[in-house]
């Protein structure tokens, strides 16, 4: 997953990780191109992604989806400050109190996200893309 956040900027991706020793970040250096070039080369197309940017078009929401979304922008902002089970809890509330099922919700962030209707796990795909990345993509609607 950090390879394609950072779509193969290997010590972009590596610096997320925090200190480590000189040796460690060799070796994750080498395994990382490997793991780039088989993202790159021999995965499958619903395998990769990359997150949307600012000149990609928007996904159409209509009135309830859109409030949907509205709250996972607030969950989203306070993400790092809450533990993980009323995380999950806020993440499909988000989905319940607008009437919208969970998998159709999921699979609305997902769009606007990757521009796909999959991903990785939501909750933790969310907080491994970092609260700024997340709200600046979300904030677009």
């Amino acid at each position: 997953n950090l390879l394609q956040l950072h779509e193969g900027d290997i010590p972009r991706a590596l610096d997320t990780l925090g200190e480590m020793s000189a040796s460690q970040r060799e070796r994750l250096e080498v395994r990382s191109r490997c793991a780039w070039n088989w993202i790159t080369t021999f995965s499958p197309e619903d395998f990769r992604y990359r997150l949307m940017r600012d000149d990609d078009p928007l996904v159409e929401l209509n009135e309830q989806e859109a409030k949907a979304i509205a709250d996972l922008y607030k969950v989203v902002e306070v993400m790092d400050e809450i533990d993980d089970k009323e995380y999950t809890t806020r993440l499909y509330d988000a989905a319940k109190d607008h009437g919208l099922p969970t998998g159709d919700f999921f699979k609305l962030v997902y769009r606007i996200m990757i521009g796909k209707d999959r991903g990785p796990k939501l909750g933790p795909f969310l907080k491994t893309c970092g609260r700024e990345k997340v709200l600046s993509i979300l904030g677009r609607y």
